[in-house]
C-alpha cells in the first residue's frame, strides 16, 4: 500500500497537476483556481504522509515508537528510502518557508519604518508627496496601501480603481496565500506542481483583486488603469505587491472576454481526485 501512495502523490504532483494548469477558466474564476492549487498541495503532502503512516514504517498512529531506536532496525530498504523523502519534503517544506517568511518579514518591516517617517498612515494607507504613480500595497501585521500624489495626478478618477486593487490585497489577505508556493519554488521547480504554481498563484491573486476593483469602480475604469501602467511607469519594492507588476495584457484580455474559459470540467474532476485519494487511505488507516 506504501508503493500505491507513493505512485499517487507522483501522479499529483505531475501529470494531474499538468492537466489542472491547461485550461484558460482558472483567469475566469481566480478564486476557484487559487482553492485548486492549495488542494492539489495538501492532497500531494497527504498521500506523502500516508505512505509513511502505512504498516512496514515506524510511524504509526502510535508516535511514542519513534523514541526507540530499536523501532528503526525494523526498516526494510524501502521503508528507509520513503522515510527518508517525506522527512526530506516535509523539513525542507517548512524550512523553505520560515526563511522567506522572515525574510519577508524583515524587508517589509524596514520599508515599512522608513515609509512611515515619510507620512504617517492614516487607516493603514500612506499618501506619499511624490510625482511619479505609485501604487502598491506592503503586506504585513499592519499592512499598508501606499499611493502618491502622481498617481491622481496622472490617473484622475481612475485612480479609485488602483486604490480598490490594493485594498483587495489587503482584505483577502492574499500575501499568505502564495508564500508556499514561492518559497518551495527554489528548492522543488523541476516538480510539474511546484513550476506552475509557483508562476500561476501570484497572477491569480492580482486576478482577484482586479475582480474586486472591477465590481466597485466598473471594468472601463480598470481597463484604462491597466492600460496606462503597461507603460511601465510605476516602480515598485519587490517586497510589496503591486497592481502593475504581472502580466497586464493577459488581464486586460480576459476582462474584455478575448478568450472563452476551457477545461474546467477536467480541472475540476482532477482537483476532486486530488481529494479523494487521501480521503479513502485514511479510511483503509482505520
Amino acid at each position: 500500500m506504501t508503493l500505491v501512495f507513493l505512485v499517487a502523490t507522483g501522479l499529483l504532483l505531475g501529470p494531474v497537476s499538468n492537466v489542472y494548469a491547461r485550461g484558460t477558466w482558472r483567469w475566469a474564476y481566480p478564486r476557484l483556481a487559487l482553492v485548486g492549487w492549495w488542494l492539489l498541495g495538501i492532497s500531494s503532502l497527504s498521500t506523502l504522509t500516508l505512505a509513511c503512516l502505512w504498516g512496514e514504517l515506524p510511524i504509526g498512529f502510535h508516535f511514542s515508537r519513534i523514541v526507540h531506536a530499536s523501532t528503526y532496525r525494523e526498516l526494510t530498504g524501502f521503508g528507509a528510502v520513503v522515510l527518508s523523502l517525506w522527512i526530506n519534503v516535509a523539513v525542507g517544506l517548512v524550512v523553505s518557508i520560515m526563511i522567506r517568511a522572515i525574510k519577508s518579514w524583515r524587508d517589509r518591516r524596514h520599508h515599512r519604518r522608513i515609509l512611515d517617517l515619510l507620512s504617517p498612515p492614516v487607516r493603514n494607507t500612506i499618501r506619499l508627496p511624490h510625482e511619479a504613480p505609485l501604487a502598491y500595497y506592503l503586506p504585513g501585521g499592519r499592512g499598508r496601501v501606499v499611493l502618491s500624489d502622481g498617481l491622481f495626478d496622472q490617473l484622475g478618477v481612475d485612480a479609485n480603481v488602483v486604490i480598490a486593487h490594493e485594498h483587495a490585497h489587503r482584505q483577502q489577505c492574499h500575501s499568505p496565500l502564495i508564500l508556499p508556493f514561492a518559497s518551495a519554488s527554489h528548492h522543488l521547480h523541476h516538480i510539474a506542481f511546484f513550476r506552475f504554481s509557483t508562476v500561476e498563484t501570484p497572477l491569480l491573486v492580482e486576478c482577484a483583486a482586479d475582480d474586486y476593483a472591477a465590481a466597485r469602480w466598473g471594468v472601463e475604469s480598470l481597463q484604462r488603469a491597466l492600460s496606462h501602467l503597461s507603460s511601465g511607469a510605476m516602480r515598485t519594492p519587490t517586497c510589496a505587491m503591486a497592481m502593475s507588476d504581472l502580466a497586464l495584457d493577459l488581464r486586460r484580455g480576459r476582462l474584455a472576454r478575448e478568450f472563452r474559459p476551457t477545461g474546467l470540467v477536467t480541472s475540476m474532476t482532477a482537483v476532486v481526485v486530488a481529494a479523494v485519494v487521501p480521503s479513502v487511505g485514511l479510511l483503509f488507516l482505520h
